[in-house]
């Protein structure tokens, strides 16, 4: 006779007459006995009026089912379940008829573990659990043995659940992220789980972790979030994966970097094929999985190794390829020459896409002596492709980094690529190369060339004679009142709220300047050329805000202290009198503003 059977005859002559008679009992009787009024002893001390319903509650589901025996905890807390709501039985029963035979299923240790997990709020009913209880049941069914399921609590919570509290394990454990809060499971989601089951025969086919079954699950049965998963191509390229990589990674892998990894592949999958294992020792070193970096590390490995651009895998890799540029990286992933790509943003010649191609974050290669790595760095960091092919352009024909920065930082918020940087070339060429007068020789060159139409031929145009008219036109934008002598122009509006600040009992505001004549005011008082924007405002997206400190009197005064310009989201330059740069309470001020309205 099993243990459990024994108990059936003690509960049913307990429930039936209040005690088991009085007959000798057996050890085995005598160790159920005693186990029996155990558990009666702590029921009593919580709650003695459910007492006898529970009981009979455990009588018919262990004669209905093949539940095994559990043990005192696990039976104490089914009576705390039961008291909440009498529905668990229900539940538990389902689940039990649901895994039939399934040697996970004949382990109490498996359904304490269940019985622990499950929540059931005072109105649930069985009826309302029951798709939660049946995507329990697929999965379990796939992923579950004999001796693994208590390693998946998390997965065993989420599934159950799917509760706040339940989520919010799941993000501190994986490190998910936000986004996975109010995403909630529907009916359909929850009958929808073959290609779950399809990914969770490759994990188990390759012995992985309980984390990666737990992490897949809630990253990948809401289709929405991923859809690329429910692409046939994304099981072959799964299992080139774990061929290819130690497996340890992919704990630590987000939606998004499945994705992209994936996206390579769908471009081209030979670039797996290429892997040396050798490579991406890294991986299994645990040391090295560093949750934010560690994607992007693969990524630079593959791609680097099939001779991709770095200015094209950092932007991949930080999500900042514009539409255009992703046309671009899919033709070069798949092996063609950047050089035939559409809408290029210049003509451009081999030599300078294999400029483009061979930059590196080492600067040693480079230069020698002349340059520390801190400044190459900050040269290419945060370049968009397109930004670093026109890099690429000017530091292939003339090597000089400082004049490419320069030159460069001008064009991001100019447009007319093609033009600046031909004529930039060739001023170089010609021997323009003090970085004093650069910024306002292509203020000056913008007006004449693009305002007033004029035509310059820049081959035979001697340095000199262009500083000297460059001088003279600033000179008259200075001493010229704008508003006299040319109709009032409104620019755009940004969205940006004017920002006040104090600190140390001194006020100060950044607001917009929105006409031409406030641009000219802006540049008399800085002495700057910022009075010729107008251009920049009205047709390549720029806005102007000044940070100025105001003074309390009788007449309440505004000091201009810096000019900033925004583009594209991003502050592309501030700038005090005479183009000094921001002392730091100024820069601090900036900073402040930016975070405040999501500015890079």
């Amino acid at each position: 006779m099993t243990l459990k059977e024994i108990f059936l005859n003690l509960n049913g002559e307990i429930l039936n007459s209040g005690n088991p008679g009085n007959r000798l009992l057996s050890a085995d009787e005598s160790r159920i006995h005693n186990y029996r009024s155990g558990i009666s002893a702590l029921i009593k001390q919580e709650n003695r009026q459910y007492e006898t319903s529970f009981f009979i509650e455990l009588q018919a589901i262990y004669e209905q089912t093949n539940l095994p025996l559990l043990n005192i905890a696990d039976t104490l807390c089914l009576f705390r379940k039961f008291i909440k709501n009498k529905e668990v039985f229900s539940c538990l029963r389902y689940c039990i008829l649901k895994l039939g035979k399934k040697p996970f299923a004949q382990e109490a240790g498996f359904w304490g573990q269940f019985v622990y997990f499950l929540i059931l709020g005072p109105r649930e009913t069985f009826k309302s659990k029951q798709n939660l209880l049946n995507t329990f049941c697929k999965i379990a069914k796939q992923i579950f043995t004999s001796e693994n399921y208590d390693k998946f609590n998390i997965f065993f919570g989420f599934i159950l659940n799917h509760c706040q509290d339940s989520i919010s394990k799941a993000l501190v454990h994986y490190r998910i992220g936000a986004n996975i809060l109010g995403f909630v499971l529907t009916n359909q989601d929850l009958k929808n789980t073959k290609t779950l089951e399809n990914l969770f025969s490759i994990i188990k086919k390759f012995n992985l972790d309980a984390e990666v079954y737990e992490r897949f699950f809630i990253q990948f049965i809401k289709k929405e979030r991923a859809p690329f998963v429910y692409d046939s191509k994304f099981f072959e390229f799964l299992e080139l994966y774990l061929i290819k990589l130690p497996n340890k990674s992919l704990a630590d892998f987000s939606t998004i970097d499945w994705e992209k990894l994936f996206f390579i592949y769908n471009c081209n999958r030979h670039i797996y094929d290429k892997i040396d294992p050798i490579d991406f020792t890294f991986l299994a070193d645990s040391n090295a999985l560093r949750f934010k970096t560690f994607r992007k590390e693969i990524i630079e490995k593959l791609l680097s190794n099939y001779g991709i651009s770095y200015f094209f895998i950092r932007n991949f890799n930080e999500s900042r390829l514009s539409y255009l540029e992703l046309e671009w990286f899919k033709n070069v992933v798949q092996g063609k020459n950047l050089f035939y790509s559409n809408n290029l943003p210049f003509d451009l010649n081999k030599k300078i896409i294999h400029k483009f191609n061979t930059v590196s974050n080492d600067w040693r290669g480079e230069f020698q002596n002349n340059l520390y790595a801190d400044e190459w760095n900050q040269s290419i960091n945060n370049l968009s492709v397109t930004n670093g092919l026109i890099w690429s352009a000017f530091m292939f024909e003339l090597k000089d980094l400082n004049y490419t920065n320069t030159v460069l930082h001008y064009i991001q918020t100019t447009g007319n690529t093609e033009f600046w940087v031909k004529v930039m070339i060739q001023l170089y060429k010609n021997g323009l190369r003090s970085n004093e007068h650069i910024s306002e020789i292509m203020d000056y060159i913008d007006n004449q060339v693009f305002t007033l139409q004029r035509a310059i031929n820049f081959k035979s145009k001697k340095i000199s004679n262009l500083i000297e008219e460059s001088n003279r036109w600033h000179l008259a934008m200075e001493n010229t009142r704008y508003g006299k002598t040319f109709p009032l122009i409104k620019l755009p509006y940004s969205s940006i709220s004017p920002f006040k600040y104090e600190e140390n009992d001194k006020k100060f505001i950044i607001k917009q300047l929105k006409s031409n004549r406030e641009l000219m005011f802006e540049g008399n008082a800085l002495s700057h050329c910022v009075g010729s924007y107008t251009n920049k405002c009205m047709k390549f997206g720029s806005f102007i805000f000044s940070l100025r400190k105001l003074i309390d009197s009788e007449v309440p005064k505004e000091i201009n202290l810096i000019t900033i310009e925004i583009n594209n989201n991003r502050i592309v330059q501030k700038k005090g009198k005479r183009n000094r740069f921001c002392k730091p309470f100024e820069d601090r001020i900036i900073k402040i503003w930016a975070k405040e309205n999501g500015l890079s």
